[in-house]
């Protein structure tokens, strides 16, 4: 099912952004936080590893960039709290 916009809360632990989907061509993840976040595809989010995405700053995945993957998306933040991550996904 698309997203478009979802916020989800990030926590210091591995959270779920997005589960695994078979039909996906595009996702865009938003840091909405004030704390990098940092993306696994595939695995546990663990903490300054994978993919970071600083403040305010996003990560596309599509067939175009040659980054389309269509595993389950985690994140984790080594802040306080949790930060908002948007996700849009489309199939």
């Amino acid at each position: 099912m698309p997203t478009d916009g979802d916020a989800v809360a990030v926590a210091v632990t591995s959270t779920e952004l997005v589960p695994y989907n078979k039909d996906r061509s595009f996702l865009m993840l938003v840091n909405d936080g004030d704390t990098t976040v940092y993306v696994m595809i595939g695995a546990a989010a663990v903490l300054n590893t994978g993919i970071p995405i600083t403040p305010k700053g996003n990560y596309l995945m599509n067939a175009a960039g040659g980054n389309l993957d269509k595993r389950l998306v985690n994140a984790i933040h080594g802040g306080t709290g949790t930060k908002v991550v948007t996700v849009t996904e489309y199939p």
